[in-house]
């Protein structure tokens, strides 16, 4: 696996090593993809979340995957989490104001 440009590690030779967590984020985002579902990945600064995602979200991409990342602020409320995802499915019309009363997201 070769090392992105992104996340630290564009450095010469730099390689991302395969660790179990790497290698269940992997499985977890396919199955994801696979169901045409959405997932949360979680935890503490600094423990590869990104780098995880990254990877594996980018070894989807050559098979035809339509990937999308959005990145939500901290602590994001509904509001706030319909309207990236409104926003970057390409839904037709405006967000909802209230997407508690919504279907559309």
């Amino acid at each position: 696996m070769t090392a992105a440009t992104y996340q630290y590690v564009d450095l010469p030779d730099a390689s991302v090593v395969t660790t179990r967590a790497l290698l269940t984020a992997r499985e977890n985002i396919t199955d994801t993809v696979a169901a045409r579902a959405m997932m949360c990945i979680h935890g503490g600064a600094g423990f590869g979340k990104t780098l995880a995602v990254n990877t594996c979200l980018r070894e989807l991409e050559p098979a035809g995957e339509d990937v999308r990342k959005i990145t939500f602020r901290a602590r994001p409320t509904a509001r706030a989490v319909c309207y990236e995802l409104f926003t970057a499915l390409d839904l037709a019309g405006e967000p909802p104001r209230h997407p508690a009363n919504s279907t559309a997201c």
